[in-house]
């Protein structure tokens, strides 16, 4: 039941593709959230089989925080809008990581997990500090800090989700899903912060399907217990 809405969740991600490179936001502002919406409702069908309440209830709520953030973050180039956007996406990602964690507890392994996390950040953050100024130009020091707090919660997420793989909570194909799908979603938010703060002229088209499909993969997470 969990897989019904994946066409719906391609048609609507290849239109939101179509609107961004026509600029046609009209038509973004509807495939955008509705793409997001079609994972949520992919998880929400879990509850038809076999899943776990309390996991599938905060993936939910992760996945309806990015949803409304969507719907927000239309236009890349409305700078409030970006902020809100993220903010909401901020939320999102902890509750994702709060929730494995809470559920699967921590490894023996999450030193050497967090030590290369930790090394992923400070490269990444180095590029983006250095950065020459993308579509805002300079970003002032409150959105650099903003972005560099954005950029640590994503990677100790990202962790959490690797550490579940030693633990005995989840099932190894969750691990497995919500994993790539984190990273996924990463790789495309890296893309955009690329995008604002270092290079306004990077290629965006391939951020929104690492984004899309992240949060499909999350989705799914919640049917294979």
């Amino acid at each position: 039941m969990n897989l019904i809405p994946i066409p719906f969740f391609l048609l609507f991600m290849i239109g939101d593709m179509i609107g961004r490179k026509k600029n046609n936001l009209k038509m973004v502002r509807i495939c955008q959230p509705m793409t997001t919406m079609m994972a949520l409702l992919s998880a929400g069908l879990s509850f038809l089989g076999d899943t776990q309440f309390t996991y599938t209830f905060w993936i939910m709520l992760g996945l309806a925080i990015s949803t409304f953030a969507d719907s927000i973050l239309v236009n890349r180039d409305d700078k409030e809008a970006f902020i809100k956007g993220m903010a909401l996406f901020f939320v999102a990602i902890l509750i994702y990581g709060i929730t494995w964690t809470r559920l699967s507890g921590f490894q023996t392994q999450d030193k050497i997990i967090s030590i290369i996390m930790l090394i992923v950040y400070i490269v990444i953050a180095i590029i983006f500090v250095n950065g020459r100024g993308g579509i805002d130009g300079k970003p002032s020091m409150k959105v650099t800090i903003g972005v560099l707090v954005y950029l640590l919660a994503f990677c100790f997420v990202i962790s959490r989700a690797i550490s579940t793989f030693y633990g005995g909570y989840f099932s190894t194909a969750q691990s497995v899903l919500f994993t790539i799908g984190i990273v996924s979603f990463f790789s495309g938010d890296c893309q955009l912060g690329i995008y604002h703060f270092t290079d306004k002229h990077f290629p965006m088209a391939q951020a929104p399907p690492f984004y899309f499909i992240g949060q499909l993969l999350i989705a799914l997470s919640c049917s294979y217990f």
